[in-house]
């Protein structure tokens, strides 16, 4: 498939566009969601790199939610600096009941320089989660259940977060430890840059703010899930 990549630079009144490419669906091998990227000049001479740039309804496109959840639902952007070590912004799909934590958190991440590899709604994986962990992408609400119950997870409602879940995989504990990570071939390394573990800081400010860490699940560490009830 022919793609064509736009990448805009914003600067005084100079706009430099040249082309490539339409969305793709991600595949696990992907790192990196491919998708339009934008590049724009702001004050202080910051570039910003924009990962998603999408309306709610493009967000909410395809979701088999019903109505009441996805009137819960509200579509935010945030800025974080990517592993690239440069200022990227993206977009969260989430409950309202948690948009106010998730910006002061993402304000803090951004502050501390913790790399966020990309925050884009699921829709742009076709509301594939695998595709989306194994893409390293940082998101919110997804209407599906809980691994291997007929439960809903709390993505469903936009009542959880999963912050760069191939850095941060989930891992099983006893008697299951043969099982394989999720995303599979993930490789948890608390030495790299982006990866979540006891006592760090983005860790305390989740459990600060009363979000539950997927870490002390009972069969396995979901390192890179936050929840939270109402």
């Amino acid at each position: 498939m022919v793609r064509f990549k736009t990448i805009y630079c914003l600067f005084g009144f100079m706009i430099i566009a040249s082309c490539d490419s339409s969305v793709k669906k991600t595949t696990p091998e992907d790192n990196f969601l491919q998708q339009d990227t934008i590049v724009e000049q702001i004050p202080e001479s910051e570039i910003i790199i924009i990962d998603s740039q999408i309306t709610f309804e493009e967000a909410i496109a395809g979701t088999k939610a019903p109505q009441d959840v996805i009137d819960q639902l509200v579509l935010i952007d945030v800025e974080y600096y990517s592993t690239d070590n440069e200022l990227h912004r993206g977009q969260l799909l989430l409950n309202r009941a948690i948009e106010e934590d998730i910006v002061a958190i993402f304000d803090s991440i951004k502050i501390w320089r913790f790399p966020i590899a990309q925050a884009i709604p699921i829709v742009a994986f076709d509301w594939d989660d695998n595709l989306s962990m194994a893409a390293n992408n940082t998101s919110s609400f997804c209407y599906r259940k809980v691994l291997g119950t007929d439960n809903l997870s709390r993505h469903a409602m936009g009542m959880a977060i999963d912050i760069n879940p191939f850095f941060n995989p989930m891992i099983w504990k006893p008697p299951y430890e043969n099982r394989p990570n999720k995303p599979e071939d993930a490789q948890y390394n608390k030495e790299t840059p982006g990866t979540l573990y006891l006592e760090h800081s983005v860790v305390r400010e989740f459990l600060k703010r009363k979000f539950t860490w997927g870490y002390y699940f009972s069969r396995y560490y979901d390192i890179h899930h936050f929840q939270k009830y109402k």
